[in-house]
């Protein structure tokens, strides 16, 4: 699952024993760092490292740009990787107060084993004077197809600032070349927002779901907006009431192939009728290509009685009727909580799905999973876990992994000391049949091999990836503004390897520094682990203003490899 970290808000000084990696305008694999191999500390070598920028003219510090990398992927042989996020367009002007230069969407595909990179693509939105913000990525089973998925919106003050619309495109994974591109606005004309994307193993279908705009009526009053979803206003100032939408484009042309639509249902409060506000976060297919599962966060009836945001999953089925394009709904099923990430697990018959839950109104805010019957969405099993094991602790699961082939929840987060901003990291390993606890592991820091103290305002959350084909479990953070990586034993959690990566020196007009980079995605196939992130460099942190303000060009994309 793909979703929000904690940003550095400050620069941290880091070792000025680096090694220097190729420059800006001729990327390259990065190589092996001459410091790795210490046991109890860093002992893995990257297979490569990579952090990506390129020119744009007279803007500040002119070699460079800004870029924000949100999502990767890896193809499922592990031969290709692929990092997605917003870049700059020095043409195009923005509305906005003040107005800025515009962003678009570009794409820069790594071979996974060498580090060379295979191609690179920039896409405008169909908008004239538009963002465009890239929500993810997915690659199709055989590996051929890339698809990348954003969403396009009109600064405020605009016209247009309550629009937004979905933005498709499809490249070939080998050599980048375009496939096709569609644009998705939904029947009411008002806001689309993509937040997970999957693709059928069968047919290389590709599965968007989104929110998306239905109806004008009132939503409830609890206000929960997860990720980037804003609740946008109509004319007459009514809040946008928003549903779950699965949308099925045909994977080699790009046509809609079917639209379904999940809105809760209305209820009334005070006499007036309110509709539910339903956003996605999640979407998963089964291996057969038969079974949809999409988890989001629903905001109404059960939420405004209780005052706390609920958690739902749908599952649609292939019609009978409409063979080959068509879904009807299987069943539905609402909880307490936030979520986080979900799993299908076909051998098993259940869809297990984690989230952020409390407990009887204490402090605690335990891990909580809930396993689903595949087939008719009845609870089977519950699973509240303390990972810190104290009493008290604020757990912050950071979302699901998957090993459908061994049949294994992982869940990797951190547990916060109620009273401070520092904690534990770790990750939970859960049986998907019956929720039991296969193996609970806090991580080491490679920097000291002792239990890792999170410091909530500094370091960033784990992200996770379990390598299919041996089960082993991948875990990445920031720590002290360096990516610190883990691997674990898929069957026992006991940790393989650590790695630690802070050698980030570019050559130039002059040396520059990183002064932290972060993760934001993680993947795992074949053999292979890649990190996908960001580093920020704090010496391009001033900026200068013309006719419209230019984004501070302080990040580059930042791509790890290991060998898992």
């Amino acid at each position: 699952m793909k979703k929000v970290l904690c940003l550095l808000t400050a620069a941290i000084a880091i070792s000025t024993a680096m090694t220097s990696l190729a420059a800006a305008s001729e990327p390259t694999g990065g190589g092996s760092p001459v410091d790795c191999l210490i046991p109890g500390s860093d002992d893995r070598c990257e297979r490569w490292a990579h952090r990506y920028t390129e020119g744009e003219g007279d803007a500040p510090f002119g070699k460079h740009n800004q870029h924000r990398a949100e999502m990767g992927a890896i193809s499922p042989t592990g031969d290709r990787a692929f990092i997605v996020g917003s870049v700059v367009d020095g043409s195009r002007i923005c509305p906005g107060n003040p107005p800025t230069l515009c962003m678009d969407m570009q794409t820069v595909a790594y071979d996974a084993v060498t580090g060379n990179i295979l191609w690179v693509k920039q896409q405008s939105p169909p908008w004239e004077n538009a963002h465009s913000l890239p929500r993810t990525v997915v690659v199709s089973a055989d590996g051929s197809t890339v698809f990348t998925v954003s969403t396009v919106f009109v600064g405020s003050g605009s016209a247009r600032d309550t629009l937004r619309d979905l933005h498709i495109v499809a490249y070939d994974a080998a050599t980048g070349a375009r496939r096709w591109v569609r644009t998705y606005d939904g029947p009411a004309r008002m806001q689309e927002d993509a937040f997970a994307a999957a693709v059928s193993p069968i047919d290389d279908r590709l599965f968007v779901a989104a929110a998306s705009t239905s109806t004008t009526l009132p939503v409830s009053t609890y206000g929960y907006s997860p990720l980037h979803m804003t609740r946008g206003t109509t004319a007459a100032g009514l809040e946008v009431d928003v549903d779950f939408a699965l949308l099925s484009f045909e994977g080699a042309s790009g046509e809609l192939m079917d639209e379904r639509r999940y809105g809760g249902a209305t209820f009334r409060v005070d006499g007036e009728t309110r509709a539910s506000w339903d956003v996605p976060v999640d979407i998963e297919v089964s291996p057969d290509g038969q079974r949809i599962v999409v988890s989001g966060l629903s905001d109404g009836r059960q939420a405004y009685a209780t005052g706390s945001p609920h958690s739902t999953a749908v599952a649609w089925d292939a019609s009978d009727e409409e063979p080959g394009t068509g879904w009807d709904l299987a069943w539905v099923r609402e909880v307490a909580g936030i979520p986080l990430g979900l799993g299908v697990f076909p051998r098993q018959a259940m869809a297990v799905f984690a989230g952020a839950y409390g407990d009887g109104g204490t402090e605690s805010n335990p891990y909580a999973v809930l396993g689903l019957d595949l087939h008719t969405g009845e609870p089977r099993w519950e699973k509240r876990y303390a990972l810190g094991g104290l009493g008290g602790q604020l757990e912050h699961p950071r979302g699901l992994l998957a090993d459908a082939e061994r049949g294994m929840v992982a869940l990797p987060g951190i547990s916060r000391y109620p009273t401070s901003s520092t904690g534990t990291m770790g990750v939970l390993a859960l049986r998907a049949s019956d929720g039991g606890t296969a193996w609970t592991k806090r991580l080491r820091d490679p920097m000291s091999n002792a239990t890792i103290i999170f410091n909530y305002d500094v370091d960033g959350m784990p992200l996770g990836a379990i390598d299919a084909r041996s089960g082993h479990v991948q875990v990445t953070s920031t720590r002290g503004g360096h990516l610190a990586t883990f691997s674990l034993d898929g069957a026992t959690g006991a940790q393989r390897w650590a790695a630690l990566f802070e050698k980030p020196l570019r050559s130039g007009s002059y040396f520059e520094e990183s002064g932290g980079d972060w993760p934001v995605a993680m993947g795992a196939a074949g053999g292979t682990v890649v990190v996908f992130g960001n580093s920020y460099i704090p010496r391009r942190q001033t900026c200068s203003f013309g006719p419209a303000f230019t984004f501070c060009p302080r990040d580059d994309f930042l791509t790890v490899a290991y060998e898992v």
